[in-house]
């Protein structure tokens, strides 16, 4: 008994399948609807286009985050040169300060020893009422840094410290301001 049962709902199935085939093959010759017996043949795979938009993603993307990379790289750079030259103007203002601010002072005296510093004769010109100490070239990691100091008298006692330092940030061989980033570094001692 059980076994006929069995057989009759196998035929009850099978009879259901071709039921469900005949049904797409009547949906296909209808002429307004989709061939949808003929399109199923393309859900196995990709096509071209495909492959090629995928393709294109991922290398936008891929060039994408190498230039996040790159770009990070330059600024951190960027930034380690700034930094160094904002240390660089610290210790230039601290030493003179520490001699109480002297006309007389002489830069490559005392910090030529820890550094590799240049005299040079000629640079941006300092306000009338100041005094110029000198225009100085210090190299640093292969990296001149253009500094220059002045100070002047702001009351009896009391005198400012100035100190400038210029470093080409976009690694030009011409001497043009937008080229140059400045750090400017002003302190005061009493006399």
């Amino acid at each position: 008994m059980d076994r006929e049962k069995l057989l009759k709902s196998q035929k009850e199935r099978s009879v259901l399948g071709t039921e469900k085939r005949d049904s797409l093959y009547s949906i296909a010759s209808s002429p307004n609807q989709v061939d949808v017996v003929n399109h199923t043949k393309f859900l196995d795979g990709f096509t071209l286009v495909n492959v090629l938009l995928a393709v294109l993603l991922l290398t936008i993307a891929f060039l994408g985050a190498s230039f996040y990379r790159y770009r990070s790289a330059l600024d951190a750079r960027g930034a380690d040169i700034h930094i160094t030259a904002a240390r660089l103007a610290s210790l230039l203002c601290e030493s003179w300060r520490g001699v109480r601010g002297t006309e007389t002072y002489d830069l490559t005296a005392d910090l030529d020893s820890e550094l590799e510093i240049e005299t040079i004769y000629e640079g941006p010109a300092v306000p009338a009422e100041a005094g110029l100490l000198g225009y100085y070239i210090i190299s640093i990691e292969d990296i001149d840094y253009y500094t220059f100091l002045w100070w002047s008298d702001v009351s009896p006692g009391l005198r400012s410290l100035n100190v400038a330092v210029s470093w080409n940030w976009r690694n030009s061989d011409s001497w043009w301001p937008w080229n140059y980033k400045t750090f400017k570094l002003t302190t005061y001692t009493v006399m």
